[in-house]
């Protein structure tokens, strides 16, 4: 008796776990729904940011496309699988329905498989599969490649939106957090997240998303979250721990997010189950722009976010830079950067925001910070110099033969932390030697004086009278504080 009621409440169980995820009627053909088509394409990076690699793509144009109204667009790593009507996913297929139904926008698909350095008959090697070096690099790069390389191909034949809410981007594993990434460091592009089983694990520092989730500047994004609790526990790390922790950090910040978790492993069976209502849900509400995450989090430590007021959105200072960097403000509130290639500092004053040039031939300047006496201090790396600048531009050599990236000056002089690129430096002048200690750090690329005079790495963004100041390669950017707007 006991044996049968064992085998009777097994064979529950696997019947309730295989019908848990099945397809349902919007993952099938519907007659009466129109077809949209699927058209193959190859790329190649001839230089660019995958240079040699190829890849092949696939577009999804839907049957109610007008040429004459931006349609929406949505990028989903993995294409090839992806696209195929026989398999767990049926995107084009799930696309038809929802689309006639006004589930979601009209909306062109990109489907991307990863790049591929091929071999040649000249070189006697395998292929190489470039996946994780694109998916799981924790990096905008791949963004980019989208935005730069491969977006344009598309817009020359089909008229889609420039609008970043207009923009989804999803994947599976490697693929999902592919899709975060592009879309938490490029949201001025990408605003809709689909990510099933992300590999938010320490493949290529991925888990390093939820604690910079909760530091990072919010931003505009809808995200969907799925994973499995018998989802991968490997070398790499928990990818069900992984999706709470990303999960925890996303509601921290207030951020729109759907989090749905289930009992499978590490593939596309919950995917497929749930991928016609994840799509629903990701759209909802468009066309509506998505909010900035607003929500603070209370700590000990100082936070931007009591003092900014990210509702007045970054403003333009200047542009037309060629590479920004070391953003450092005086006690009157103007901000001096450089544009390291241009040999120059510039300076924007506080009373206008107008920019100007502060010094020519800065000797390569990379960092600055001011000091507690009032001067400029800088990391000239190009003439292997530490400089101090008086308010008039004139110049003090405090260090020579010193390689530099950045620069933290003390808030108890005399004390100097320049951020050495080499783990020695030759001769100094007599006031490097008799009132500034020197101390090496390694492969920095921003860094702070803290209380203990140890190097700390920090972004580094200053706080002025009138917001803060951030360097953006090109451009410079102000938001206002919360007083002023």
């Amino acid at each position: 008796m006991s044996r049968k009621f064992a085998c009777l409440i097994l064979l529950l169980t696997v019947s309730v776990y295989a019908r848990q995820y099945t397809l349902g009627p919007d993952s099938q053909r519907k007659e009466g729904v129109p077809r949209g088509s699927v058209t193959k394409f190859s790329f190649t990076g001839h230089g660019g940011l995958y240079p040699g690699i190829t890849r092949d793509y696939w577009v999804y144009v839907p049957a109610q496309y007008n040429a004459a109204k931006p349609a929406c667009l949505m990028v989903v790593q993995d294409g090839e699988g992806a696209i195929k009507e026989t398999g767990d996913l049926r995107i084009p297929l799930v696309f038809d329905n929802l689309i006639q139904q006004g589930l979601m926008p009209v909306t062109i698909g990109l489907f991307v498989n990863p790049g591929v350095y091929r071999a040649t008959e000249n070189v006697a090697r395998a292929n190489l599969f470039n996946r994780s070096y694109e998916y799981d690099t924790v990096d905008d790069r791949y963004a980019r490649f989208l935005m730069e390389e491969l977006l344009p191909e598309l817009s020359k034949h089909w008229n889609i939106s420039s609008n970043p809410n207009d923009h989804a981007i999803g994947g599976s594993s490697s693929g999902g957090i592919a899709a975060f990434t592009a879309a938490m460091l490029r949201p001025d592009f990408f605003r809709r997240v689909l990510s099933f089983i992300g590999s938010y694990t320490n493949l290529r520092g991925g888990n390093q998303w939820p604690d910079l989730i909760r530091k990072l500047e919010p931003a505009p994004l809808r995200v969907f979250l799925q994973d499995g609790n018998h989802d991968l526990n490997i070398f790499a790390g928990d990818w069900w721990m992984a999706n709470q922790d990303m999960a925890s950090a996303l509601t921290a910040r207030g951020y729109q997010l759907k989090f749905v978790t289930g009992i499978e492993g590490h593939n596309s069976k919950q995917e497929g189950a749930l991928l016609p209502n994840a799509l629903s849900w990701l759209w909802q509400g468009w066309p509506a722009t998505i909010p900035v995450a607003t929500k603070t989090l209370t700590s000990n430590f100082g936070d931007l976010e009591n003092v900014l007021n990210p509702a007045s959105g970054w403003e333009l200072v200047g542009g037309s830079y060629t590479f920004t960097e070391g953003p450092a403000a005086d006690k009157q509130g103007n901000v001096y950067f450089v544009d390291v290639p241009a040999n120059r500092i510039y300076k924007i004053n506080a009373a206008d925001n107008e920019v100007s040039v502060f010094k020519e031939n800065s000797g390569g300047a990379s960092g600055l910070m001011f000091g507690v006496d009032g001067r400029l201090y800088a990391a000239a790396n190009g003439a292997k110099r530490i400089v101090a600048y008086e308010a008039d531009g004139r110049e003090t050599v405090l260090a020579d033969h010193v390689g530099s990236n950045d620069i933290a000056v003390s808030s108890k002089a005399p004390f100097i932390s320049p951020i050495l690129q080499q783990k020695a430096f030759g001769s100094s002048t007599t006031e490097a030697r008799s009132r500034w200690r020197m101390t090496v750090c390694s492969s920095p690329m921003g860094c702070a004086s803290a209380p203990t005079r140890r190097c700390s790495w920090w972004p580094t963004a200053p706080l002025v009278g009138s917001g803060v100041i951030k360097c953006s390669r090109m451009a410079i950017w102000r938001m206002g504080s919360r007083s002023t707007g």
